[in-house]
């Protein structure tokens, strides 16, 4: 402990009921790598422990007060509620009180006590985590991202320089447990591609900066420290060390669709990221995802393998799940790693897939399934539009046919914006699916160009659907919850009537699917034509009908 609380073990005086300002009939200990966190029956104490990582550094009491009052401000930009304040922990003639008379021996952060059954976490293990949570979730978070502060001190960290400093401190810190919780095999292979990512992406970090994603972010947002209720309280950011917080967004929510890949539920994982995506507008998150992906993996089976090391005593029981834990968190970082390798590293040359036809055929639900299936990126029209807008992709512009957002000039911007973010997937070898009407030729024919200068297979997928069920589909959408695209009824005889018919392209190229029958069986018919390597039927055995 530190030179003043060396005599007082706080993790035993904290255990005493009159220890707090207020009656409390219970008192529960739970213990990280960095805190001593006391629940009483109605709040939260958190005490600091005296540790230096390097990286973390609570080795005096005055730290661990500063950090503690940090703590407070930056947890109240998403929780003001809960961080009540900062309390002295004091000693009075042998008496250890919260907030009380005497000598100051540590400092706790008070919080009021929130509901545990509602935490992600609870909610995922109990089977009652719903996607409409998860999509909640993440509009709360796209909206906590575009508030969040911004500067030219803060972009700096989101430059190639300072992601390496905190990559390369990883594997310094891991170099030893080696053999313990990760193999060689999967830390070569990780400090591999990390250093490749790092080396040739220059230009997509620069660009992230240019964009304004560098914030101050959350930076552990992780399914324990997110409570679904009304509203949604996100707690325990960390206030350690500002290189951690201060990152780019889709660091931030990587995190989170992380834990959800690690707990088994892939499925919700992508339902937050194409939830982030459409609320935030923020297309480029595709680009990045997989990397932050490997990277927020590492960090937490680096500070679960440090549990290995801590002074507290550890039941053999206690340790053997740490190991178990650090190893999967190792494995998932290595997993990613292994989807990542671009095409040609798997024999095969990269492939753009563009959708065309008319609104309300199905373009996005097809886009979506195949982008799933093959783990491909997906570049939505929709939310690359509203993003040049500058406006939520949620909020809808139902302007006159070609007026607005909407008009020739505005759409021209969109698709040479898609364009762009397809060709920086395509010349790193990876493939991608643009969604889009791509109802002119002209627009077609850019595409094809890119797929053609960037040695990509290309594909148009042509979508068809019987007027009657493409109105009951335009309709429903009208009145549908978080829904991104503005088509409707009333416009689709003027979008019929300039689409420029799909005849420049041979049979191998383009594809045309009616999508009036089950989703099933529209996504097989183009995954049989693809000649692709995965089964819808393998890889998506839930999926529904349309």
């Amino acid at each position: 402990m530190s030179e003043k609380s060396a005599t007082t073990r706080i993790d035993i005086a904290l255990m005493n009921k009159s220890a707090y300002p207020e009656h409390t009939d219970k008192i529960e200990l739970v213990q990280t790598h960095i805190s001593y966190v006391f629940l009483t029956d109605n709040h939260v104490y958190k005490v600091k422990k005296p540790v230096n990582f390097g990286f973390l550094d609570f080795s005096t009491l005055e730290k661990r007060r500063h950090y503690c009052e940090k703590e407070v401000e930056l947890n109240r930009r998403l929780s003001p509620d809960v961080y009540l304040g900062v309390l002295p922990v004091t000693r009075n003639n042998g008496d250890v009180t919260i907030g009380g008379k005497g000598e100051p021996i540590e400092y706790a952060v008070k919080m009021k006590r929130i509901s545990m059954e509602n935490l992600m976490i609870r909610l995922l293990r109990k089977n009652r985590l719903t996607r409409e949570m998860v999509e909640n979730v993440a509009n709360r978070i796209a909206l906590f991202h575009r508030e969040a502060a911004s500067s030219e001190e803060i972009s700096k960290f989101g430059s190639v320089d300072v992601i390496r400093t905190n990559t390369d401190e990883n594997f310094a810190q891991t170099e030893k447990y080696v053999g313990k919780t990760i193999t060689r095999s999967q830390f070569d292979a990780i400090r591999n591609y990390t250093d490749d990512y790092l080396n040739n992406r220059t230009q997509l970090f620069r660009k992230r900066i240019e964009e304004g994603k560098i914030r101050d972010c959350h930076g552990d947002l992780h399914l324990e420290h997110i409570c679904v209720t009304e509203p949604i309280r996100i707690i325990d950011c960390i206030e350690f060390n500002d290189r951690f917080r201060y990152s780019d967004t889709t660091a931030d929510i990587a995190f989170l669709a992380m834990d959800l890949d690690f707990n088994g539920r892939r499925d919700l994982s992508e339902a937050l990221m194409d939830a982030y995506i459409q609320s935030s507008g923020d297309e480029g998150a595709r680009n990045l995802v997989n990397f932050y992906k490997v990277y927020r993996a590492y960090v937490r089976g680096k500070v679960t393998s440090f549990r290995l090391d801590s002074h507290d005593p550890v039941s053999e029981k206690d340790k053997e799940e740490i190991l178990r834990i650090a190893q999967k968190y190792f494995a998932l970082a290595a997993s990613y790693v292994e989807e990542e390798k671009p095409e040609a590293l798997l024999g095969r040359r990269p492939r753009l897939i563009i959708t065309c036809g008319l609104m309300g055929t199905g373009k996005t639900t097809i886009a979506k399934e195949i982008a799933k299936i093959e783990g491909w990126a997906m570049i939505s029209s929709d939310a690359v539009r509203k993003q040049l807008a500058g406006i939520p992709s949620t909020r809808h512009e139902y302007t006159a046919f070609e007026k607005g957002l909407y008009s020739r000039e505005f759409t021209e911007r969109t698709y040479k914006r898609m364009n762009e973010i397809a060709e920086e997937f395509l010349r790193n070898g990876k493939s991608v699916v643009i969604d889009a009407s791509f109802s002119k030729k002209s627009e077609r024919d850019k595409a094809y160009a890119l797929a053609k200068a960037t040695n990509a297979e290309f594909t148009c997928i042509e979508l068809v659907c019987p007027e009657q069920k493409t109105k009951r589909r335009l309709t429903a959408r009208m009145h549908k919850k978080g829904a991104i695209s503005d088509g409707r009824w009333e416009i689709f005889p003027q979008q019929k009537a300039s689409f420029e018919k799909v005849d420049e392209f041979g049979d191998e190229e383009h594809i045309v699917v009616d999508t009036s029958t089950p989703k099933q069986e529209s996504v097989k018919q183009v995954m049989d034509r693809l000649g692709t390597r995965n089964s819808p039927a393998v890889r998506n055995p839930q999926m529904t009908t349309q």
